[in-house]
């Protein structure tokens, strides 16, 4: 068995190790797609455990492209664009306010809505003569509604 570069009896020491220090049912054994040795330890040992692989089919839950995706237009976007931050409760915030700007933004054609701003200033509205409300949402501001 090929395991690039691990030794063979690795895997299946951590699942041991697991075991015999109380239940390792539930816990996840990290493989990514590709390293050559998940199919053979993921189809035995790590299963007879009552381990989990974190491999799955591709665009799954256990996939990390897409949350891979995400975290780059994260830091892209928001953190070094704008740090140093001063402390982490800042960067908290600031977290929380550009996940609100781009669920709006990722929700408005969906809410029937039209993006009338700017890239970093967006104002969202219904076209002219609907009732809903305008809805405005800044990268670096609170969401009002």
């Amino acid at each position: 068995m090929d395991t690039g570069g691990l030794p063979p009896r690795v895997p299946e020491q951590a699942a041991s190790w697991a075991a015999s220090h109380g239940d390792a049912d539930g816990f996840v054994h990290h493989a990514d797609h590709g390293v050559r040795y998940i199919s053979t330890v993921c189809t035995t040992r790590v299963m007879e455990y009552g381990m989990l692989p974190s491999t799955g089919t591709v665009g799954d839950s256990y996939d990390n492209a897409m949350a891979e995706s995400v975290d780059g237009a994260y830091k892209t976007e928001l953190v070094w664009r704008r740090k140093p931050f001063r402390d982490l409760r800042d960067l908290e915030l600031a977290t929380f306010r550009w996940v609100s700007w781009r669920g709006l933004e990722a929700s408005a054609p969906v809410l029937g809505l039209q993006d009338t701003g700017t890239d970093r200033n967006r104002v969202l509205c219904k076209p002219s003569g609907a009732s809903r409300p305008t809805i405005r949402a800044e990268q670096n501001q609170a969401i009002s509604l």
